[in-house]
């Protein structure tokens, strides 16, 4: 009797482990995600990536009190947002092996856990029946759901929430007019918010490569029709701007308003930096969603380059518009300046 209560007691015990792990993970990365991807951006933003993982959480912790109504939730749970999750990458980028894959990474555990507290529910309900009597003192009782809440909110604290005192420090002077940055051997215009520095299709996304590139059909792309003030687009291509390049994007990086020091081998995925580069102005919107900038760099027919505000550089689909993927056009500081001074125009602010 005792042998077999103890291989049916097992799950249960996989089951709390499991439930700590996925608590902590779904912790983890949703508040990571969100320092990394959109601190900023106002309450609802920060619930689309802080509620789901609170909402795991405290689904976990129920079944370490209530298994059965627990398990079901997870695999209730974890069963809609799975479809959810596929249906959205099917609509954006396809059902490709990679999405299946991390898929199965990240909701195969909360499947699992479900079942395995299903298990746990049987084996209590087990116990019961042959009359075993219940641990006494709370904290016996209650040791599960108290550590599989507590061990996620401990590992936030001790890795995520580090990062909190540089994203309060982080530089915005606000100006999101065009803007001179001079820096690391790069003097360019960079485009006034608008047309030129990520506007939203109607959509809401931002535009692909494919559709900045293709923009007018004259071969200038949207930047190429992009006015010479910046602030609205032309039938006709002037091709005062453009896209910049990688190496552009990467030495005009900047920590606390003045340049980052970045350099890029046109090989490695991340820009060598002097000190590490935040998102911040003159170059980026903190309070805009775009995390990289796609580049005039496009290896092949399938791909084109981004640069993320960390000085990462990575490749993009051409045809996949973004959520995270922004642009901004540039201009050499030459023309940009006969520019204004036909049209009596001054930049927003200074140089870093």
């Amino acid at each position: 009797m005792t042998s077999r209560r103890t291989l049916r007691s097992l799950p249960g015990h996989i089951a709390f482990v499991m439930a700590a792990l996925v608590a902590t993970a779904a912790a983890v990365t949703g508040v990571s995600s969100f320092f990394y991807e959109s601190w900023g951006q106002g309450t609802a933003t920060a619930a689309g990536y802080l509620v789901p993982p609170a909402l795991l959480i405290a689904a976990c912790a129920l079944c370490g009190i209530r298994p059965r109504a627990g398990g079901f939730l997870l695999l209730a749970g974890g069963a809609l947002a799975l479809g959810w999750w596929l249906w959205t990458r099917r609509a954006s980028h396809g059902l490709t092996a990679p999405v299946l894959v991390t898929a199965v990474v990240f909701f195969a555990p909360i499947l699992l856990t479900g079942g395995l507290f299903l298990l746990e529910a049987r084996h209590r309900q087990a116990l019961a029946e042959q009359g075993a009597l219940l641990t006494r003192g709370w904290w016996k009782r209650n040791y599960r759901p108290a550590l599989i809440a507590a061990v996620p909110l401990a590992v936030v604290a001790l890795g995520p929430a580090r990062q909190l005192p540089g994203l309060l420090a982080r530089y915005d002077d606000g100006l999101r007019g065009a803007r001179t940055i001079a820096g690391n051997g790069v003097t360019l215009v960079w485009a006034p918010l608008g047309p030129g520095w990520n506007q939203r299709q109607p959509d809401g996304l931002y535009p692909s490569w494919n559709a900045i590139a293709e923009y007018g059909g004259s071969g200038a792309g949207l930047c190429g029709h992009l006015s010479e003030d910046g602030r609205s687009l032309l039938p006709n291509a002037v091709r005062v701007w453009r896209l910049p390049t990688v190496d552009e994007v990467v030495r005009s990086l900047t920590l606390g308003g003045t340049n980052a020091g970045c350099t890029w081998d046109g090989r490695s995925p991340h820009a060598t930096c002097a000190k590490p580069p935040d998102k911040e102005t003159p170059l980026w919107a903190p309070d805009e969603r775009p995390i990289y900038y796609l580049t005039s760099n496009a290896p092949d027919a399938d791909v084109a380059l981004g640069v993320n505000y960390t000085g990462g550089v990575t490749p993009h689909r051409r045809t996949v518009a973004g959520g995270g993927g922004g642009y901004r056009c540039v201009t050499s500081a030459t023309v940009a300046g006969a520019v204004r001074t036909g049209l009596g125009i001054r930049d927003q602010g200074g140089s870093p």
